[in-house]
């Protein structure tokens, strides 16, 4: 069965054995989350703030945080991604939500249409299904947060994975 969850909610399903395996994105901050679980490590990135072409923080050079605190945010469905932004308001204060959003269409219209800025796993904008917010620009944060995370398999070390699991990561991971 393949399903798309938050990694907090599939990394609790597979601790209880719902999912033999699942795929993650997880920062430092919660690696403490895997204890007690295999996890197989695909790919570290990081977190980027996607702007449009006509943003003009492209004109600057390193961002600061009051940079970021006039900029109108859409985020992707996704408690990690919460996390950062709570952590990111921490450090900046209040900052202005304008949408929440799963669909990667909806987000590239909202950053070129709504002129606002997404936060987003570089890995995520590499490989969204949508080429347009691919091709959008990127904006480095690690001078400001901790942007570095990691993707991968969690797996139960418990479950004994089918050879069918098995070839499907494998495969998956090939095309990574």
């Amino acid at each position: 069965m393949l399903k798309r969850e938050a990694s907090s909610t599939i990394i609790e399903q597979v601790r209880r054995q719902e999912l033999d395996a699942g795929f993650i994105a997880i920062d430092s901050r919660h690696q403490a989350d895997l204890l007690g679980l295999r996890f197989i490590k695909v790919h570290e990135g990081h977190i980027s703030l996607i702007t449009s072409q006509q943003s003009p923080l492209l004109k600057k050079g390193q961002l600061t945080t009051a940079d970021l605190v006039d900029q109108r945010f859409a985020l992707f469905n996704d408690p990690y991604n919460d996390q950062l932004f709570e952590h990111l308001q921490f450090i900046c204060g209040p900052l202005e939500t304008v949408a929440r959003l799963d669909d990667s269409w909806t987000m590239y219209t909202v950053i070129t249409r709504l002129n606002a800025v997404c936060l987003a796993r570089d890995w995520q904008a590499r490989h969204s299904t949508n080429e347009l917010l691919a091709s959008l620009p990127k904006i480095n944060l690690g001078n400001i947060i901790d942007d570095q995370f990691t993707l991968g398999w969690v797996i139960n070390p418990d479950a004994d994975l089918d050879q069918f699991t098995k070839i499907l990561i494998e495969n998956i991971n090939k095309q990574l």
